[in-house]
């Protein structure tokens, strides 16, 4: 089996490597984390900052449909970008349950109304969602 990227996932791996040296710090170690060198409040300030560029150069959420921000690709680009992201320290656990399991759900069963209203705030980082048990 080849594991090598096509052309378009070279590309995508290049631009990927682009933003984040631009914009991520490298780690300091391999525990270190976004909360470790930042604090909480510190930390989600910018978390929120980082999202926001995230979002808008189109790598917040590369899977989303193209109507809601994101840009529509297959899985194997959210991938690379991972494998990409995790030579840097940026912030983890912000926007995952949001992003990842709220919003798709919202896609799912949501009115257009209140995919209108959730999802830019969400995928900019302007919101931070979270799930609940009880």
């Amino acid at each position: 089996m080849d594991f090598s990227d096509t052309k378009d996932e070279a590309a995508f791996r290049a631009d990927t490597r682009a933003f984040l040296a631009a914009n991520a710090g490298p780690k300091r170690g391999s525990f270190e984390t976004w909360q470790s060198r930042f604090g909480d409040y510190e930390g989600l300030k910018r978390a929120k900052e980082f999202q926001r560029k995230k979002s808008e150069v189109g790598f917040a959420a590369l899977a989303w449909p193209e109507a809601w921000g994101g840009r529509g690709l297959s899985p194997i680009y959210q991938v690379i970008y991972s494998q990409e992201e995790l030579r840097y320290l940026v912030p983890r656990g912000y926007f995952e349950i949001g992003l990842g399991m709220c919003m798709p759900t919202l896609f799912t069963y949501g009115t257009e109304e209140q995919k209108r209203r959730y999802a830019p705030p969400a995928l900019r980082g302007d919101e931070v969602w979270c799930q609940l048990f009880s």
